[in-house]
C-alpha cells in the first residue's frame, strides 16, 4: 500500500477519506492544514488514527491536495516555502489512478463521440467527477463571491446572481466560497449536471418542485419567472438557510421540510401528496436527492399520469443503472426522454464503479394520441411495431368477432368488441387488417366515426405522424422481399414441375354432378391441416377421428363420390395477385411436400374451388357460369340443407331458385363433428325420394357427404358458395359482412344477428346444437 499525506482538513476531507476507505490502496501518514485551530484533531482513515498537523518538509511521501479550488496557491506554498519537490505534489484525484485505468480500458473502443472526448481528456488529466473540457473548474475562472456572516442571524451569506443566498450555520466563509465555486463548476454550460437545458426553461405558468434543494440556487434562479415554487429539503441546517434565502418571497415559495420518497410519513412526502396539496398542478420537477429519484417517481404515479404539462429533470449518476431505470419509467408514463450531454464519474456511491454515467435525465410529458388497433391477426404485431410510442399510446385491441373480448392480447393490451369502444376516450383507431371494407361498414353500424379510422395499408394513412416512418419502410421492404421470395420459391411448380395427380376444371365436375347424380367431397387447406394434425379453421378444432376419416376418404375409390382438391399446385395465373400470394404463403415448400405426400399419386381430382368462383379469380364474370351450373343440379329436386347455425344458405337471394322443396337441418357453427352421429342419424331420418343433400359444415361436410352417399343419397359439399353468390351480387372486391349471415373468413362476423324470415323458419326440420 502506498503512503500519502493529505492537505486540507476542511469540508472535502470527509469525502476523500470515504473514497480512500473504499479503495483500501493507501496509507495516510499525516493530514496537514493551515488552520491552527484544526491542529491536533484526530481523523480515522483506513483503520488508522491520523493527526492533523501544520505543513512541514517531507521529501519522499506524495502530498495530495484536497481543496482543488485553491490548488495553485497551496502548491506554491509547498514548493516555495517548504521546498517540497513538485513531483510529490498531486491533486487528490491521484488516488483514483487505478479506477481511471479501468475506465480507459472499458471504453477505449466506444463509438459514442462524447465518450471518445472523455477518453481523450483522460490522456492528460486526472479522473474527477466532471471533465472540464473548457476549464470552467479552474480557480482562476471562478468568479469572486463576496461572503460575510450576518450578525443578526449568525449565518454565512453571499450573493447568487444578484440575490442573497444563505448557507448552513456550520459552514465557514471559506467553505461557502468553495461551495459556490463547486456550483459554478457543475452548472457550467459543458457540464452534464447543468440544469439549463433546451426546452426546460422555467416559464411564468410553471409550478416548480425543487427536490433536494440544499442551498436553493435553482429555486433562486427561478424565482422571478415561476408561478409557484415548492422547495423540498430535509436537512434542518439547509432548511434554516432556505428560510432566510426566500424570506422575501413567502407568497411564492413554500419550503417543505421533508424528503421526497415513495411513502408519506413524518420524514417523507410523495409527489402525489404534494401535487394534491398544491392549488395548481406541478408542471416542473427537479430532483437531486442522492439516488432516491426512482423512489420519488414511484410515489408520483398519479401526478405523472394526470399532469399533462409536466417536465422532469432528475439526477441519474448517484447509482449504477439509474439512468436506464429512470428513463424506462418515464417512457412507460408517456414522457419523451433524453439525457444531458456529456458524462460524469461518481466515486461517492456504496462502491466505486469504473464507469461513466449520464448526469441528468430529461423528461417531457408528451400529449400522446390514444389509439386502438383494430385486428389481432397476422399483421397486428407488425403494425404495432410501426407506431411511434412517443406520439401514441395503445389503449387496447379491437376484435370484431369478440372471441377474445375481455382478455389481453400479447399479455399486454385489453381486447374489446367494436361496440365496446364507442363510449371510450380515444383519438384514433388504427386498422391493421389489409382488406378493410367490412371494417368501415361495421364501424358505421356501431357508431364509430369514419374520420377516426386510420388504415395502415392505405399509403396516405400510413404517412400519419403516429407512425415511425423508418420502421414503416423497413416493414414494407421486408414484406415485399418475403413476397418475392415466395414467388421465386413457387415458380418451378407454377411453370415447370408437374404433380403426380391432376385437377380437372369446375365445369366438368358440375356437369358430372348433374348428369350422374354423383356426390362431391371437397378437400381444402382446412381439411389438409386437419389430417396433418394442425389447427387451421376456427370452426373445427383438431379431432383424431375426423383426421382419420378425412384421410380415408381422400384415398377412397367410391365410384359415386367425386373428390376435389384446390387447383393450386401448378399455375396460379387465373387468381388475383392477392389470392395468388395468399396461396403461396400457405403452400410453402414444407407444406407443399407434406400435402403432396397425402394426395394419392396418379389420381384425377376436381377443383375444390368450385364453391369459391368469384372473389379469388381475375375473371369475375365466369362466376355466373358456375352459379348457373350449380342451380341446374338442384333444379326440380327435393333439397335437404345441412348447414351451420349462421349459414342461412339461399336466404335473401335466389341461389336455391328452382328447387322442388327445401328443408333444413341446423347444426353447430363450430366443432360440428362433435355432434356427427346425431347429424348423420337426423339426415337419414329425413330421407325422401330423389333427395339432394347440400352440406355447408366445414370439414364435417366432407365426411357427411361421403357417408350419405354410402346410404344412397346424393350429397354435395357446397362450402361457402352462398357467401360467394352474395359477394358477386354486390360486386364486392373483398370479403365483406353479409346481413344476417355468418362469414367464415371474417373472424368477427361468425355470428351475426339474424334477419327474421318466416320461410327460412318453416324450412327448419331439426336443430342439433350443443
Amino acid at each position: 500500500m502506498k503512503k500519502i499525506i493529505l492537505f486540507g482538513a476542511g469540508r472535502r476531507l470527509k469525502t476523500v477519506v470515504t473514497i480512500l476507505n473504499k479503495l483500501q490502496e493507501f496509507i495516510v501518514t499525516e493530514i496537514w492544514d493551515n488552520d491552527k485551530r484544526l491542529w491536533g484533531n484526530i481523523v480515522s482513515v483506513c483503520g488508522r488514527e491520523v493527526a492533523v498537523r501544520a505543513p512541514h518538509y517531507e521529501e519522499a511521501v506524495p502530498v495530495l491536495i484536497l481543496p482543488e479550488h485553491f490548488y495553485e496557491q497551496i502548491r506554491a506554498q509547498l514548493t516555495e516555502q517548504l521546498e517540497i519537490p513538485e513531483d510529490n505534489i498531486v491533486p487528490w484525484q491521484y488516488c483514483l489512478s487505478k479506477i481511471k485505468a479501468e475506465i480507459r480500458k472499458r471504453y477505449h473502443d466506444s463509438a459514442d463521440p462524447q465518450i471518445r472526448s472523455v477518453m481523450e481528456y483522460l490522456e492528460f488529466h486526472e479522473l474527477n467527477v466532471f471533465f472540464d473540457f473548457a476549464g470552467e473548474g479552474n480557480s482562476e475562472k471562478c468568479p469572486e463571491f463576496p461572503v460575510w456572516r450576518e450578525e443578526e442571524n449568525g449565518l454565512v451569506c453571499s450573493r447568487w446572481k444578484g440575490k442573497k443566498i444563505y448557507f448552513k450555520r456550520s459552514m465557514s466563509e471559506q467553505m461557502a466560497v468553495s461551495y459556490l465555486a463547486g456550483i459554478v463548476r457543475e452548472q457550467s454550460a459543458c457540464s452534464p449536471h447543468c440544469y439549463r437545458q433546451p426546452g426546460f426553461a422555467i416559464m411564468e405558468k410553471d409550478v416548480v418542485a425543487d427536490a433536494g434543494a440544499a442551498e436553493g440556487f435553482f429555486s433562486l434562479e427561478c424565482i422571478d419567472r415561476a408561478k409557484k415554487i415548492y422547495v423540498i429539503e430535509s436537512d434542518p441546517e439547509w432548511v434554516e438557510a432556505l428560510q432566510h434565502t426566500f424570506a422575501d418571497w413567502k407568497e411564492k415559495v413554500e419550503i417543505v421540510e421533508r424528503r421526497l420518497s415513495d411513502r408519506d410519513d413524518g420524514e417523507c412526502i410523495t409527489l402525489d401528496t404534494l401535487n394534491q396539496y398544491a392549488q395548481t398542478p406541478i408542471t416542473f420537477l427537479k430532483m437531486d436527492i442522492e439516488g432516491d429519484e426512482m423512489a420519488a417517481l414511484k410515489g408520483g404515479e398519479n401526478m405523472l399520469y394526470h399532469n399533462t404539462d409536466l417536465r422532469v429533470i432528475a439526477c441519474t449518476y448517484h447509482r449504477g443503472g439509474q439512468s436506464r431505470a429512470l428513463s424506462d419509467y418515464l417512457l412507460r408514463h408517456h414522457f419523451t426522454v433524453s439525457f444531458s450531454d456529456g458524462y460524469m464519474f461518481f466515486p461517492y456511491g456504496e462502491e466505486i464503479m469504473p464507469q461513466l454515467r449520464h448526469g441528468l435525465v430529461l423528461g417531457k410529458k408528451s400529449v400522446r394520441k390514444k389509439v386502438f388497433v383494430w385486428g389481432i391477426g397476422a399483421y397486428a404485431a407488425d403494425v404495432i411495431n410501426c407506431i411511434d410510442q412517443e406520439k401514441a399510446v395503445i389503449r387496447g385491441m379491437i376484435d370484431s368477432m369478440g372471441s377474445e373480448s375481455g382478455g389481453l392480447w400479447m399479455n399486454e393490451w385489453p381486447v374489446c368488441r367494436p361496440e365496446e369502444v364507442k363510449p371510450l376516450v380515444y383519438d384514433l383507431i388504427i386498422v391493421s387488417v389489409k382488406n378493410y371494407g367490412d371494417i368501415i361498414k361495421t364501424a358505421s353500424n356501431v357508431g364509430l366515426r369514419r374520420d377516426k379510422l386510420l388504415f395502415f395499408w392505405n399509403e396516405e394513412d400510413r404517412g400519419a405522424e403516429v407512425f415511425e416512418q423508418n420502421r414503416v419502410t423497413l416493414l414494407l421492404q421486408r414484406l415485399l422481399l418475403e413476397e418475392y421470395q415466395l414467388r421465386l420459391a413457387n415458380t418451378p411448380y407454377e411453370y415447370h414441375i408437374k404433380q403426380t395427380f391432376s385437377v380437372l376444371p369446375a365445369e366438368e365436375l358440375l356437369i358430372r354432378l348433374k348428369h350422374e347424380k354423383a356426390s362431391l367431397c371437397r378437400f381444402g387447406d382446412g381439411e389438409f391441416e386437419m389430417i396433418r394434425g394442425k389447427e387451421r379453421p376456427w370452426f373445427q378444432k383438431p379431432d383424431r377421428c375426423l383426421s382419420d376419416r378425412l384421410f380415408e376418404i381422400l384415398h377412397s375409390e367410391e365410384k359415386n363420390v367425386l373428390l376435389a382438391i384446390p387447383d393450386i399446385f401448378g399455375s396460379l395465373e387465373v387468381y388475383t395477385e392477392y389470392a395468388a400470394d395468399k396461396i403461396r404463403q400457405y403452400l410453402d415448400l414444407e407444406t407443399r411436400e407434406e400435402v403432396g405426400r397425402l394426395i394419392p399419386a396418379n389420381r384425377t381430382f376436381y377443383d375444390a374451388y368450385v364453391t369459391r368462383p368469384y372473389l379469388i379469380y381475375r375473371d369475375k364474370e365466369h362466376a355466373n357460369v358456375i352459379f348457373k351450373l350449380f342451380q341446374d343440379i338442384w333444379k326440380g329436386r327435393n333439397v335437404l340443407l345441412i348447414e351451420g347455425e349462421y349459414s342461412r344458405t339461399g336466404v335473401g337471394n335466389r341461389l336455391l331458385e328452382g328447387t322442388k322443396s327445401v328443408r333444413r337441418i341446423i347444426a353447430p357453427a363450430q366443432d360440428a363433428f362433435a355432434c356427427y352421429d346425431r347429424i348423420l342419424e337426423c339426415a337419414l331420418a329425413h330421407k325422401v325420394k330423389d333427395m339432394l343433400a347440400l352440406i355447408s359444415l366445414g370439414p364435417t361436410a366432407t365426411v357427411l357427404a361421403y357417408d350419405l352417399t354410402c346410404h344412397g343419397i346424393q350429397a354435395v359439399d357446397i362450402g361457402q358458395l352462398d357467401n360467394e353468390y352474395e359477394w358477386s351480387l354486390c360486386k364486392a372486391e373483398s370479403r365483406v359482412p353479409i346481413a344476417g349471415k355468418g362469414v367464415a373468413e371474417l373472424s368477427w362476423h361468425h355470428a351475426p344477428d339474424a334477419i327474421p324470415d318466416e320461410t327460412y323458419e318453416r324450412q327448419i326440420v331439426a336443430k342439433i346444437l350443443k
